[in-house]
């Protein structure tokens, strides 16, 4: 904790701080002592888990209670090495795994290769130069492979929470979005969503990104008709 506490000195701030809990942390307990710290909030909590034993332990009667508790506070599960179970046993994890972090995003990945955006995000002036508009690369030497970005333009005022609330719709399956957006009341709100978790919060300036919206998405191609009905709605937050 006093390392944690010391960030407060850190200048420049970082952008990102990456927090390594143990396998039997509680995310609650390390949510709790990150809001003793001015300036951060949690972004997300990712969770590790093994395709080959994750169920196992999670029936486990010394250690189910853990896991479980882990499960459903996780904005993001890794579900690591899904290559090695037979098919039949992978099915059976995914069906478990979907019904103990029903508010969780699970990405299925082999020696946890993922795009490091999915977790950390990303600044946004380096995916706006990277990807200008609707892209999707399968290219796997590309450090941003496997997954789809879109860059929304919003001009107008929008209702943040709406919004929010929307892009968090387990049916759009987005990973990730950020962005600036002006408000219904006039003032600019930064929007960060992670897996089913969404934050604003009251930019105190304004950003040179303002109005522009990042959306990811893992594996598969983003919704943009979707995408276009949920720009549309949070006009009056309908």
């Amino acid at each position: 904790m006093a390392a944690l506490m010391d960030l407060q000195q850190v200048q420049p701030a970082p952008d990102h701080i990456l927090i390594e809990a143990s396998g039997v942390a509680l995310p609650e307990a390390i949510a709790q002592s990150v809001t003793l710290i001015t300036r951060y909030v949690i972004d997300g909590i990712v969770l590790l888990a093994d395709a080959e034993t994750i169920r196992k332990y999670g029936t486990d009667r010394y250690l189910a209670d853990t896991i479980k508790r882990q499960l459903a506070a996780a904005n993001i599960v890794l579900l690591n090495k899904v290559d090695l179970p037979k098919p039949g046993a992978l099915e059976e994890t995914r069906q478990w795994l979907a019904a103990q972090c029903a508010k969780g995003h699970i990405v299925e990945t082999e020696n946890a290769d993922i795009p490091l955006p999915l977790i950390l995000g990303a600044q946004f002036e380096n995916l706006v130069t990277e990807v200008p508009h609707h892209h999707h690369d399968h290219n796997h030497d590309n450090p941003h492979a496997e997954h789809d970005t879109l860059v929304m333009t919003l001009d107008h005022p929008v209702d943040p929470e709406a919004l929010a609330t929307k892009l968090a719709d387990p049916k759009l399956n987005l990973i990730r979005a950020k962005g600036f957006v002006r408000g219904l009341d006039g003032q600019i709100y930064a929007v960060q969503i992670i897996g089913r978790r969404w934050n604003l919060t009251i930019a105190s300036d304004t950003p040179a990104n303002l109005g522009k919206i990042i959306c990811i998405r893992f594996r598969h191609p983003i919704d943009l008709e979707a995408i276009s009905e949920v720009v549309l709605s949070s006009r009056t937050g309908a």
